[in-house]
């Protein structure tokens, strides 16, 4: 069963489009990339959010997904795999950020059951705008995440990869469901 990692927290952290370097290949290509070639930059509207922000394991904006340094080390397998990346992130005004890295998930894959789902399809931007999306029971390769095809800002994981996730504490600050 496949699931996605979905937001559901109070705060809201802006990606910084404007300081920020290379951010299109971080979410529309699939490929590894370099540290050197990229800058994550996240603004938050009010600085005293940063501790509260800090404590959580994903921090979601609407750029990349930052996640903490216990979801890293369980994302390590992945990492090997290159599956994965971590990438450094700055909050703007406070510099690079020692709690948490961007994670870039390197396949892009086709994660909705097209037959059951709702939604229309734009050819002229290659996209998909889902009214209902039901996801793909596995990914179609041996993956255990993934970012999916119409929908490349979102991660998606495998049944096995959330009970790790589980087993190993992380504090949910979204959703993992099944549609």
């Amino acid at each position: 069963m496949l699931y996605l990692l979905s937001p559901r927290q109070k705060f809201k952290p802006i990606f910084n489009y404007e300081q920020s370097l290379n951010y299109y290949d971080f979410f529309y290509t699939q490929k590894k990339l370099k540290q050197e070639e990229l800058r994550i930059v996240i603004t938050l509207p009010d600085l005293n959010q940063l501790e509260a922000l800090t404590k959580q394991d994903f921090i979601y904006s609407n750029g990349p997904l930052l996640i903490s340094r216990k979801v890293q080390a369980i994302l390590q397998k992945e990492f090997e795999l290159g599956l994965v990346q971590f990438f450094e992130a700055e909050i703007d005004g406070v510099g690079v950020l020692d709690t948490h890295v961007a994670l870039h998930v390197v396949n892009i894959e086709p994660v909705a059951d097209l037959e059951k789902s709702t939604f229309e399809y734009d050819p002229f931007r290659d996209e998909y705008e889902f009214e209902i999306l039901v996801l793909n029971q596995v990914f179609e390769w041996d993956l255990t995440i993934a970012r999916g095809i119409g929908a490349e800002k979102d991660i998606f994981i495998n049944e096995a990869l959330k009970q790790r996730l589980v087993e190993g504490g992380v504090k949910w600050i979204g959703t993992v469901y099944h549609l």
